[in-house]
């Protein structure tokens, strides 16, 4: 993981196993504990390293993807794009990037918990 570059998306995601309708998270706490079970350690220690939640973006078009397509953000999954986007416009993108900023956050404040 060390030679990884860290602009890159946290490597294996795409190898992980996809979530089924009947397991799409409803809610972004749920997303994010889907994701802590879904990626590495080292993985996780590459979104750790990450100064600002802000620079969860570089993993847009990755991580961000597999989340638009394993949490059902464009098959229908209205109450988690409603808990990411309100009731007025729900859009997919935007919602997986809250949802990694939440991760990214979580991850935060475990490592400053005693």
């Amino acid at each position: 993981m060390e030679n990884q570059d860290p602009r890159n998306a946290p490597p294996g995601i795409g190898q992980r196993p996809r979530v089924d309708r009947s397991g799409w998270p409803k809610t972004i706490a749920g997303a994010v504990n889907v994701l802590l079970t879904k990626l590495s350690e080292g993985d996780l220690q590459t979104i750790r390293g990450l100064e600002r939640p802000q620079d969860m973006t570089r993993f847009h078009f990755s991580l961000g993807l597999w989340i638009r397509n394993n949490f059902g953000l464009w098959q229908g999954n209205e109450a988690l794009l409603t808990e990411c986007c309100g009731d007025w416009f729900k859009e997919p993108d935007h919602a997986s990037g809250v949802i990694m900023e939440a991760l990214w956050k979580r991850l935060h404040e475990q490592e400053h918990q005693p």
